[in-house]
């Protein structure tokens, strides 16, 4: 019985082992430090390049902050179009959820983009 089930279960595990390494890889070439939390970073910087690294990865944030704000800014524009609700649902409150999201993802972004900025201004005093 479960033998005719055995193909798409390994085909969606192979999918998923892909997916994961791909990711994985991704991010270890945006961030040599990949292993290390921002804090422990911003902790261990000594030199300017140490704090450019936390800048670039400050920056990156501020563009996945970004991006999760224009999907919200998408889904908002779905929901006052009425698709993807159904019949009972309350789409102004979606619509008032991502509006919300929208704006908080991006003063987040652009908090992200000044520690950035702050960051790159540390390191050219460590280089004096």
């Amino acid at each position: 019985m479960f033998t005719r089930y055995l193909p798409v279960a390994t085909a969606a595990a192979a999918l998923l082992a892909l997916a994961s390494v791909s990711s994985a890889t991704d991010e270890k070439a945006t961030h040599p430090m990949h292993h290390v939390t921002i804090d422990r970073q911003v902790e261990i910087a000594q030199t300017q390049a140490d704090d450019e690294a936390v800048a670039e990865r400050l920056k990156d944030e501020a563009a996945e902050l970004d991006k999760q704000a224009g999907e919200h800014e998408r889904l908002a524009k779905r929901y006052r179009g009425g698709m993807g609700i159904g019949p009972k649902t309350n789409a102004a409150s979606l619509t008032t959820h991502c509006d919300n999201f929208v704006k908080n993802l991006r003063a987040s972004a652009n908090d992200a983009c000044e520690m950035a900025r702050l960051h790159r201004d540390v390191g050219k005093t460590l280089a004096k």
